[in-house]
Order: C-alpha cells, then sequence, then structure tokens
C-alpha cells in the first residue's frame, strides 16, 4: 500500500478523474432512454445477470428508470456509472471466513443498484429513491479520513477517533458509502480524489442476514473502480471492501464481499479465505429450493448486535492463541483456527477434537488479557465491550472447528447429488447457532456446555467413527423466533435442511426444500410463525445469480 494523505482534485497539478474517458459511463439521460425505452443491449445485459426471468428483468429497468430520474432532478444530467450488488446466502459456512474457512456462496435476486457520478468540487452528496426510509446526506471527501497519514488500515479504524465516529454514527446508511470510498482512498492516495452524487435503489432487506449493508459497501466500490479506471483482481476487490466495514465497526472478514464478487448465475461458488480463493464451482440442483424467510427481528451490526458479533470473532481468536500457547510445536502452522481441523493438521478427528482441552472453557477479559499479555490480547478485545461477562471460548472453537469440517464438505456433496447430506450438515450446523431447545432435546441458551467431561466424549465418539463435523459446537448467534422458524420448516414433508441466515441475532433464516414442497412450508410459516405475530410473510425463493459489477451495455 503507498503511504501517505490521499490527495484530491483540488490540489495542485491534479487532474479530473473523468477528464479521461472510461467505459460505462454515460449522461444520466442516457441511462433513462436505455432503462425507459427497454433497449435491447440493456435487456440482455440484465437476462445474463439474471437468467431469463422477465419480471426481473422488467423491475429492474424500472429501479434504472428511478434512479436516472433522481439524479437528473437532485444533480443534473452528468456523466454516471450504474453499478450493482446482489444479497446473498452462504449454504454452509457460517460465521468462520475470518478463520480460513470455506464459504459456500450463492447471490440471490434481491440486490442495491447505485448511480454514481463525480463532482468538480469536494462534495459528496448521498440520496436515495426512498427518502422516507433512507434520508439525505451529504459530506465532503477531505473529512472521510479525519487523521489518517499513511500506515496500516487496521491500526487506523482500531484508533479512538475512528470507533468513536462509527458509535456516533452507528446505523446510518451513508457510513456504508463512506466506509467504501475512506478504504480505497486510504489503499490508492496517489489519484485525484474529488467530491461524487449518489443515488441508490434497492430491495435487500435491511437487517435481515442477507448482507444489505455489504451489498452497499460493494456497489459503491464497483463504482468508484469504474469511475477511476482501477483495475483490481477479484480477490483484492472483495479483501479491500470487507475491510472497508472496518470502518464502522464491524470486525468481520470478507465472505459476504466475496460472495457479491464471485457469484455465479445458477451456481454456487465455494470460496476459501486466508488466502482467499474460489475453490469449487457447483450446479445448483433444479428440483430443490432455497427459501428465504425474514423473521422480522432485525439484527443491525451498527448497534448492539454489533457488540455480540464482534465478542464471537474475538472468540475465535482467542481460542486459537490459547491453543498455540499450550501446544508451541504447532505454533507456526496455526495462524488460523480452521488450521487446527483434522483435514488441514492430516490427523484424525479424535485428536483434533483433543486439542480442545488445551482452550479454557470459560474465561473473563481480565483472565484473558493476563493469560495472553496485552499485546497479543488488546487488539482482539478491542472492538466491543465485554466486561462483566464470560467468553465462551471452547463452545465457539467447536463450532468454529465442525463449521469448518461441514463447509469444506458442501460443494464435493452438491457435485455427488448428495443433497440430502448437505441439508442435515444445515440441521446440524443451525444446533450449533441455537438458542433454545429442538424437539429431538438439542441444548439451547448460549449452547451445549462444553466441560472437559463433555470434550472427552466428543474424544471417545470421534474415535469411535463420528465426525468432527457432527458436532454442532455452541455459537448461539440465532434467536427463539429463528430457532421457532427452522422447527416449524423442519416438520414440512419435503424439507431437507433449515438454518439460521448470515451472521445471527436476528434477521432471516433459510430452508431447503423439494420444489414441490414450497407451497407446503409456505403455509407452514404463516400459519405458526407470522400470523401469530401479525407480521407480514416476507419469504422469497432464491434462484442463484451472477455476482456485483457495472452495467455496461
Amino acid at each position: 500500500m503507498t503511504m501517505g494523505r490521499p490527495s484530491t482534485a483540488s490540489d495542485v497539478g491534479c487532474e479530473h478523474p473523468l477528464n479521461t474517458p472510461r467505459p460505462g459511463i454515460y449522461p444520466a439521460s442516457h441511462w433513462l432512454r436505455l432503462a425507459s425505452g427497454s433497449s435491447a443491449q440493456l435487456v440482455r445485459v440484465l437476462r445474463a445477470t439474471y437468467g431469463a426471468a422477465s419480471d426481473v428483468t422488467d423491475r429492474r429497468l424500472g429501479r434504472i428508470v428511478a434512479l436516472a430520474e433522481t439524479y437528473i432532478d437532485r444533480f443534473g444530467d452528468t456523466p454516471v456509472v450504474v453499478a450493482r450488488a446482489p444479497g446473498r446466502v452462504n449454504l454452509l459456512g457460517r460465521h468462520i471466513d475470518h478463520q480460513g474457512g470455506h464459504c459456500n456462496m450463492l447471490a440471490i435476486e434481491r440486490d442495491l443498484y447505485v448511480m454514481v457520478g463525480l463532482r468538480h468540487d469536494t462534495r459528496i452528496r448521498m440520496v436515495n429513491v426512498e427518502p422516507s426510509r433512507f434520508g439525505e446526506a451529504a459530506s465532503d471527501i477531505n473529512e472521510v479520513l479525519p487523521g489518517y497519514v499513511g500506515g496500516a488500515w487496521r491500526s487506523y479504524v482500531d484508533s479512538p477517533a475512528v470507533r468513536e465516529q462509527a458509535t456516533r454514527d452507528a446505523g446510518q446508511w451513508q457510513q456504508y458509502v463512506k466506509a467504501s470510498v475512506a478504504r480505497f482512498m486510504a489503499a490508492r492516495p496517489e489519484l485525484a480524489w474529488t467530491g461524487m452524487n449518489v443515488v441508490a435503489a434497492g430491495d435487500v432487506p435491511v437487517a435481515a442476514g442477507l448482507s444489505s449493508s455489504s451489498a452497499l459497501v460493494v456497489a459503491v466500490a464497483e463504482a468508484l473502480a469504474a469511475l477511476y479506471g482501477l483495475d483490481l483482481a477479484p480477490e483484492d476487490f472483495a479483501e479491500t471492501c470487507g475491510e472497508a466495514e472496518w470502518y464502522v465497526g464491524a470486525r468481520g472478514g470478507s465472505g459476504d464481499q466475496a460472495a457479491m464478487k464471485f457469484a455465479q448465475a445458477g451456481c454456487v461458488v465455494q470460496i476459501e479465505f486466508h488466502p482467499m480463493r474460489v475453490v469449487q464451482v457447483a450446479p445448483w440442483p433444479p428440483e430443490y429450493a432455497l427459501l428465504v424467510c425474514n423473521s422480522g427481528v432485525e439484527a443491525r451490526k451498527s448497534a448492539g448486535a454489533r457488540n455480540t458479533f464482534n465478542q464471537r470473532v474475538a472468540g475465535c481468536h482467542i481460542a486459537r492463541e490459547m491453543v498455540r500457547r499450550t501446544h508451541p510445536e504447532l505454533a507456526d502452522r496455526v495462524s488460523h483456527l480452521r488450521d487446527l481441523t483434522p483435514h488441514r493438521l492430516g490427523v484424525s478427528d479424535a485428536e483434533a477434537a483433543q486439542n480442545l482441552l488445551a482452550i479454557p472453557e470459560r474465561m473473563r477479559r481480565s483472565e484473558i488479557l493476563q493469560s495472553l499479555g496485552e499485546s497479543v490480547a488488546e487488539p482482539l478485545l478491542a472492538s466491543h465491550t465485554w466486561d462483566t461477562g464470560f467468553y465462551a471460548l471452547r463452545a465457539i472453537a467447536a463450532f468454529g472447528l465442525a463449521e469448518c469440517e461441514r463447509s469444506r464438505l458442501c460443494a464435493e456433496l452438491l457435485h455427488d447429488g448428495d443433497i440430502g447430506e448437505v441439508g442435515r450438515l444445515m440441521c446440524v450446523s443451525h444446533d450449533g447457532d441455537r438458542v433454545t431447545a429442538s424437539a429431538d432435546g438439542v441444548f439451547g441458551q448460549e449452547g451445549k456446555g462444553y466441560g472437559d467431561a463433555a470434550v472427552r466424549d466428543l474424544i471417545e465418539k470421534c474415535r469411535m467413527g463420528m465426525r468432527l463435523a457432527d458436532e454442532p459446537g455452541a455459537y448461539a448467534c440465532s434467536t427463539p423466533d429463528i430457532d421457532l422458524m427452522v422447527d416449524t420448516s423442519l416438520s414440512v414433508p419435503g424439507v431437507i435442511g433449515a438454518q439460521l441466515s448470515g451472521a445471527g441475532l436476528g434477521g432471516c433464516m433459510m430452508v431447503l426444500a423439494e420444489v414441490s414442497g414450497i407451497p407446503s412450508v409456505i403455509a407452514a410459516l404463516e400459519r405458526h410463525y407470522y400470523a401469530p405475530r401479525r407480521r407480514q410473510p416476507d419469504i422469497h425463493v432464491c434462484r442463484p445469480v451472477a455476482g456485483s459489477g457495472t452495467l455496461a451495455p
């Protein structure tokens, strides 16, 4: 990364980026004509993205019309780029992208579009086509990176000033626009950064576990890359977008952003992290459907849920460090929790489970600082508060190790046509996030206990042939409402799997079912979940679509 303060187009000697012609950048009125006239070129681009579903194509043409009309009304008819980023679903591999695990991703039809044009001053103007839900906002390009003079991005976002800003501005949609701008400015300070106009529109549900916030970050990043002529490898793009969200206080990995970038129509894409790479692409089985069902309970990572989310992430890192301290012979081989799986260590499942005994079952914050030392522990604890509670380290690590194994198996199972085993592993995975007891007695509320006796029992079961992938662990990021939706769905014939979607603490769950069973699933959820709570049913049948990018008809 180049060091130093980012330059702006107002600096002496800097040339305005729009002085260099770039493909896909047209006046807003041109986009309006293309969309309102159902241009054959634009329709082809949209059908390549969504498939032959004409209803989706027609709705996206209408969205582009709304974007262009809003842009012209607010900012005039200037050159703009149109970029999109889809919501995403992770079939298997929750909570482990930051630990180097696999995610099995598909992008969904619900997505977010931005129309972005550069200005000749330093102002950033941000509006949404739904102003009653997302108010207009403004900033200045010179205020996006307060106090930044170069250096490591992680050190900057962990600084008190940025953390205070993230807390103060939590929940504001424009912060995700600024996050994308800030990360790219820090990464490319030599460019002549200028102000911009941003108009956004989309239908990814907010705080529903489908990554609406990440979709905004990625869509803006796609627009910036086009406007400034940035030639980034897809891996670098996704990792940069993941790091951009640290600006708003989150401390996750780049799984959601990678899913949006690498997604392919009609397919599940298996992605591995650290380093990021696509491992396999498996076709979606057409006789099965994936339903995403919104619980109606919001889980805002920008608010209270973010603290719990960051605490769980920290728990994975702390557990890994505890193993490295107890087993110094593994220290050079273990940089992420996934490095302790049977597959990575080249050992039996029982031997891998044995390492859980090196992790304290529970620790307080003060005990973690004392055990690991301030230099190691403080960066892991900086993203959240948890002063009065215990870190359930062993339960979190058990989930992480098992989920790494489950997610690694997913793409191969799809290739082999063993969709039933995929569904079963989804259920096991959800039990690791469960907070209420299931009908068959799976423990809830902070998950299953992992005392020494329980771990030794797990080791013995693995010696007798059980796979570590079949152990739920206890990450405990579901909610009672989502647990009920999962259990209701699993009672319907034709359903083979159900689980939490996304980071949890609210939002959506997903159901894997035979296509013929879709009406029965919807009816059961309406009768047993939505109607008693007087909530409007919000169920979406997913069809895998293409990943993020700019429209270039």
